[in-house]
């Protein structure tokens, strides 16, 4: 549960390397307002120095942050998959997400 204004953020291993991309979606939400949350996925670069020491190929971590918006419940989809190939993903989270004023 989250409080208007939380920011909720978490670590997902990225696969750009071999073609992947995580892709995030607010998919099932019932807001009493407006959207019930956002959801911003950044490129971690601070990994990166460390990574390409090691490795002849890397692909470096993806954060997703969540904001808190409006009251309300949310459902929050992040999946990995290559654009140009069709469904399932390689994978898929699902968050639910229920946001309330305090």
């Amino acid at each position: 549960m989250l409080v208007v204004g939380d920011r909720f953020s978490l670590l997902l291993p990225g696969l750009a390397s071999a073609g992947y991309e995580w892709t995030a979606a607010v998919v099932g939400h019932r807001p009493e307002h407006g959207s019930v949350v956002s959801v911003e996925l950044t490129v971690v670069e601070d990994h990166a120095e460390k990574d390409r020491a090691d490795a002849t190929s890397f692909s470096l971590p993806i954060e997703v942050t969540i904001v808190a918006l409006e009251p309300g419940q949310a459902m929050v989809r992040l999946t990995l998959a290559r654009s140009w190939q069709s469904p399932p993903p390689l994978r898929r989270h699902d968050i639910e997400v229920t946001v309330s004023r305090a």
